[in-house]
């Protein structure tokens, strides 16, 4: 087939493209006064038409979707600006500070623990939500009372953060690769913590978020985060170069805190959902309500109600 100037390259609409083709077989001697429309043959322009249509508007976006400036798709935006090490904001948990008195009748206790994850509740407008603690407190400041029947345990400035605590557990193994996503799109990725747990469980890891490869060697214990597709993220590590490597069938455990974002911003009212080392006798005061909760890339998802 020669070229022909009758065929439009510009246009790839359906309708100019079948139109093009009408003109081009117009234009040999053959078709020269054929009726296309009242014809089988229309059917056969209709498909014609149909698959380079198909075929034009599958190549542009995929011509779009490799560069960062012209995609549209958000896992598209999200691949190509991993390559600019940049991980997009997630969802962060609104943070309150307050100080939590403790009674107890044992007076020959010394000190309370907070453990990590210890839970609170508060109402906010129709809607309850759940606090927590990220680490573990020692609260050794007490009193005794004159009758020395009781102790009064008194832990001052505690940040506790809007979400709870849930992990997900994986098996590293070599024969193929693997990936290590996070199942909550709500996750705050600052709260994120990995153990490996290595010859059946005789030995425990634990592996820190770094943010860039310098200092880094292969017995480096660290772990590396990035966004991956359907707003989720995944943890990444070390390949025995840039960071250790975990053992073969070891199996890793991710750690992490899930939020409502921005919704719980201004709660100011906390009620402990358990006993502190076997005490019910507790009070919460807010030295400062609920703010800096922040919503990632995604929609919110209430959490709790």
């Amino acid at each position: 087939m020669s070229a022909n100037s009758s065929i439009v390259l510009s246009n790839l609409d359906f309708d100019t493209l079948k139109n093009t083709l009408k003109s081009y077989l117009r234009s040999q001697d053959r078709f020269k006064d054929y009726d296309f429309d009242g014809s089988n043959m229309s059917v056969l322009l209709d498909i014609l038409s149909y698959n380079t249509f198909h075929n034009s508007f599958y190549l542009n976006m995929v011509g779009s979707e490799m560069f960062l400036d012209s995609a549209q798709l958000r896992d598209s935006v999200i691949s190509h600006a991993k390559e600019l090490n940049y991980v997009p904001r997630s969802f962060k948990s609104a943070q309150a500070n307050v100080s939590i008195t403790v009674i107890s009748t044992d007076i020959n206790k010394r000190s309370l623990v907070i453990p990590k994850g210890y839970t609170f509740t508060s109402r906010f407008g129709i809607r309850n939500f759940t606090f927590s603690t990220a680490e573990n407190y020692v609260i050794s400041n007490f009193t005794i009372n004159p009758a020395k029947t009781q102790l009064t345990f008194t832990g001052e400035n505690i940040p506790i953060y809007e979400g709870y605590y849930v992990s997900d557990s994986f098996t590293y193994t070599y024969d193929a690769p693997q990936r290590f996503i996070i199942s909550n799109k709500n996750v705050d990725i600052s709260s994120i913590s990995v153990t490996v747990l290595e010859d059946v469980g005789a030995t425990t890891l634990v592996y820190n978020r770094a943010m860039s490869l310098f200092d880094l060697n292969a017995t480096s214990p660290v772990f590396f985060i990035q966004a991956a597709e359907n707003d989720s993220y995944e943890v990444v590590f070390g390949d025995g170069v840039n960071g250790r490597r975990p053992k073969n069938n070891s199996v890793i455990n991710i750690e992490y805190r899930i939020s409502n974002g921005q919704l719980p911003n201004g709660c100011n009212e906390f009620t402990p959902d358990t006993t502190i080392d076997g005490e019910r006798n507790i009070t919460v005061d807010v030295n400062e309500p609920a703010s800096g909760g922040a919503n990632g890339f995604c929609l919110p998802v209430l959490l709790s109600t």
